[in-house]
């Protein structure tokens, strides 16, 4: 049980791992999300990221919580039923559309990019008001595909504009043609039953300090001073773990009665690099003693791991974590390689677990086989291999 002594909530690591695992919206809750929407809600948001060596990271986040979650599922949240909306909290993410109004920045300072040309972004907003959805390549003229720095590397001009205009809330993504994002006006995009009324930069800030804290679950101090000071975020200290943690006012009954997970409880589960229960770094080291950089943007004569090695989950533990890539054409999902951690336990529930949810992401990706590479320590090779064997078509 969680305590209150003094004014101080304390929670003992175990319980405080359990909360993260068991709560709406994370792999272990009892209750199933009933799908992409109510998922969005309880989380807060699903980050969007290009990298798809296999499937993009806000697919692989949802498959993890919606046991039958196929992609098309949030394409038409997101482009037929518009309950959902892609924008721009300050990354890239896929939001409720009942909310948007707490993201739109139209009349607040403009986004500026570096090199913005104002004459260029006015022009590409009016092209789109005049046309309709517009990707980057409508923008044929010499002087929108020239590149200037921005992002990762460079980029068309006209494609910055859209970049700038989407930061902005002026443009959304109106649907996706194959991964390229096409653009319409937000007030077309937008269901009319949407509220779009002006939010103060004061609720803006309370509001987006309540999304990290349900994104969080048990968070540090960074984006929550709105929450913090209001009395919605209350201060925790973990057992054994160094500095304040914030949790819901609202969830620190749950937080502190519940009762700490057995090692295969929920079995084993892959996840996104930049899943809820990984993104906060320094919270998973603390927590959970699991160093984790996804090494995807690391050059390679730098990485220890491989460019999309994932954390693999197995009770309240980081066991093990595999660098997978999906060869499409032939259909097969390559683990190129596969690292135990040191304490994670050498038995049969392990191997068979993580085989299982090898076979389910297999098949979620439509793969007819298995590949498996190195396996470290070598000795875990024989019974990882024997039970992929019993669990999947094994190359």
């Amino acid at each position: 049980m969680g305590k209150t002594i003094g004014g101080t909530r304390t929670l003992t690591a175990p319980q405080a791992r359990a909360f993260l695992l068991r709560r709406v919206g994370a792999p272990y809750h009892a209750n199933t999300p009933a799908d992409v929407l109510a998922l969005v809600r309880a989380i807060g948001y699903l980050q969007i990221d290009p990298v798809a060596v296999v499937a993009a990271n806000h697919h692989l986040i949802a498959r993890t919580r919606l046991p039958h979650y196929v992609p098309a599922d949030l394409d038409a949240a997101l482009y037929a039923e518009r309950t959902l909306v892609e924008t721009f909290p300050h990354i890239h993410a896929v939001v409720p559309v009942a909310e948007w109004r707490y993201y739109d920045r139209r009349d607040a300072p403009p986004y500026r990019i570096e090199g913005e040309d104002p004459a260029l972004v006015a022009r590409v907003l009016a092209t789109i008001a005049e046309r309709g959805p517009l990707a980057s390549r409508g923008f044929t003229a010499a002087d929108d595909r020239e590149r200037i720095a921005y992002g990762w590397g460079n980029t068309p001009r006209a494609q910055a504009a859209l970049h700038a205009l989407a930061r902005r809330g002026a443009i959304l993504v109106h649907h996706r043609e194959g991964t390229e994002k096409v653009y319409d006006l937000a007030e077309r995009v937008l269901p009319a039953h949407v509220d779009v009324t002006p939010v103060s930069p004061e609720e803006r800030a309370r509001y987006a300090a309540m999304r990290e804290l349900t994104y969080g679950g048990l968070a540090g101090r960074t984006g929550l001073a709105a929450a913090i000071a209001s009395g919605v975020a209350v201060p925790v200290t973990v057992e054994g773990v160094r500095g304040t943690w914030y949790v819901s006012a609202d969830e620190w009954e749950v937080a502190a009665t519940t009762a700490p997970l057995a090692d295969n409880a929920g079995g084993a589960h892959l996840l996104a690099p930049l899943d809820p229960l990984v993104h906060d770094r320094k919270r998973l080291a603390a927590l959970f003693g699991f160093d984790y950089t996804w090494e995807v943007y690391v050059p390679a004569a730098k990485r220890q791991y491989g460019p999309y090695t994932m954390p693999v989950l197995w009770g309240d533990r980081f066991a093990a974590r595999l660098d997978p890539a999906m060869n499409r054409k032939d259909k097969v999902l390559a683990l190129r390689a596969v690292w135990f951690e040191p304490d994670a336990p050498d038995t049969d529930a392990l191997y068979a677990d993580l085989a299982a949810e090898i076979a389910r992401f297999a098949a979620f990706h439509g793969a007819l086989s298995v590949s498996l590479g190195p396996v470290t320590p070598s000795p875990r090779a024989a019974p990882l291999r024997a039970a992929l064997t019993r669990a999947v078509a094994l190359t």
